[in-house]
């Protein structure tokens, strides 16, 4: 029996093998109730919102912050464990991994879509005219789009991200699933060309790309196209990798053992991307890199890491973990939830009479426990088993 190569230690602090990263269930729950909290307010909102929470935005890419966070220290954590990401088996398993995480939930909610597409698409409709809402058509309306087999293929294959008129077609808030899985199948090579390159030049070079992209393609539902075209949502990979860039490079700053020096150019890197991106990003960041430099003991500040050391309670209690389990679940299925609850306090209440305040607090109220208590199930009955069979698989790849 192979042993596993011990656990590296960041200096003064655990093994940083052995850290859970309790801190991260806290910002996946906030994250995905952010999500909610935002499409709540947008939805019930008439033409001229009093209303405007735009944290949905910001919470995606704290999303992708961390998925890149976890790629990039899974990726140190499989080769201390005898993985070589340098070969087919290694990627093939880490691909089969990351599917099984991703897939199940979305194609069980995905074929609940496109059963009730029609029934969807004119509650939508409904909702709008109830409140008085401009009924949009435009190139990349979810709600103009036919259910073509080019559609249905492009997302379940997850290649409807590269295509700009099927980027967000369906009412499940997809398109960063598809940002998502391209990142998955880039990472093997970003990580390793990372790596090859001393991580100064190989971020110089992504960020080159993440430019040349955003001059190329333009963003948004109604801009203009530029040279290449336009994405109504970024869910281009090259649009978003400066997001995952950053959760990767706190990773492998907190993961090295080259010394306090490599570990700090690391986190400024991945502190410098995230500033040149937005600032309220940025303070997200910095506050998750102090806080898990202090608890691991590598600040150099005694009495703050004890300080630190004494919030842990809140990150590591069952609410948080509760609300990290559940953040999946919540994220794709408040849409459709939110469609059929306006639905129905449009036709049993007068809603559209109702003030802005009342409109949000009551739907709020009403879809935060039923969001909850669904993605609990989702993840109880469809995420976990879905985990367990792809682990499963990977046990068997490369006997």
């Amino acid at each position: 029996m192979t042993k596993h190569p011990p656990a590296h230690s960041v200096p003064g602090g655990r093994p940083a093998g052995e850290h859970a990263f309790a801190s991260l269930n806290l910002l996946r729950g906030l994250s995905a109730f952010a999500v909610l909290f935002s499409h709540t307010a947008s939805t019930v909102s008439g033409d001229h919102p009093l209303l405007s929470f735009n944290w949905g935005g910001l919470a995606v890419d704290v999303f992708m912050l961390i998925s890149g966070f976890l790629m990039m220290w899974h990726f140190y954590e499989r080769r201390r464990l005898g993985e070589a990401w340098g070969t087919s088996t290694t990627c093939l398993k880490f691909y089969t991994r990351r599917f099984f995480r991703i897939a199940p939930l979305y194609y069980c909610l995905l074929v609940i879509v496109y059963v009730f597409h029609d029934s969807l698409l004119n509650a939508i409709h409904q909702n709008r005219l109830a409140l008085h809402q401009a009924d949009f058509h435009g190139p990349h309306d979810p709600t103009q789009d036919g259910l073509s087999l080019a559609h249905i293929l492009a997302h379940f294959t997850f290649a409807f991200g590269f295509i700009p008129a099927f980027a967000q077609s369906n009412p499940l808030p997809d398109w960063s699933i598809g940002l998502e899985m391209q990142f998955y199948l880039f990472f093997p090579f970003l990580a390793l060309f990372l790596e090859r390159s001393r991580f100064v030049l190989g971020v110089v070079a992504i960020l080159g790309l993440n430019w040349l992209a955003l001059h190329l393609f333009a963003v948004g539902i109604l801009a203009e196209p530029k040279a290449l075209g336009v994405f109504p949502y970024p869910t281009f990979l090259p649009l978003k990798i400066n997001c995952f860039l950053v959760g990767m490079l706190m990773a492998a700053g907190l993961f090295t053992t080259s010394g306090p020096a490599k570990r700090v150019l690391l986190l400024l890197l991945a502190l410098v991307v995230a500033g040149l991106y937005m600032k309220k990003f940025l303070v997200i960041c910095t506050v998750f890199a102090f806080y898990e430099l202090a608890l691991a003991g590598g600040t150099g500040m005694p009495a703050v890491e004890r300080l630190v050391k004494k919030l842990t309670w809140l990150p590591e209690s069952r609410f948080c973990k509760f609300a990290a389990d559940a953040s999946y679940g919540v994220y794709l299925i408040h849409i459709p939830l939110l469609i059929v609850l306006l639905r129905c306090l449009c036709q049993w209440f007068p809603f559209d009479q109702w003030s802005e305040a009342r409109r949000f607090l009551t739907s709020l109220a009403v879809a935060i426990p039923l969001a909850y208590a669904l993605a609990w199930l989702a993840f109880k009955y469809i995420e976990t088993p879905g985990i367990a069979w792809g682990r499963n698989l990977v046990k068997r790849i490369g006997k």
